[in-house]
């Protein structure tokens, strides 16, 4: 699947204990709260965690001066 996104957004699998799931607009990580509840977030390679699931998809939502958008592609993201 091909998806949009910063540059800096990890979508790399193999690197966190989260789902990587579809959602309309984009890909993001399912993970649980320590009270078990499921949340939605991003995971950059310069800041961390986003807590914002459209965190950086688009120019209009980029969490820092550092958003440079590509494209590419994501094996098998599930639908939430």
């Amino acid at each position: 699947m091909k998806v949009t996104g910063c540059k800096h957004l990890s979508w790399d699998q193999d690197q966190y204990t989260a789902n990587l799931a579809y959602i309309s607009g984009g890909v993001v990580w399912e993970r649980r709260d320590p009270e078990g509840r499921l949340q939605l977030c991003q995971f950059c390679t310069l800041r961390g965690r986003i807590n914002n699931p459209q965190g950086c998809l688009t120019a209009a939502n980029a969490q820092c001066s550092n958003f440079e958008s590509i494209t590419r592609d994501i094996e098998n993201p599930r639908n939430p």
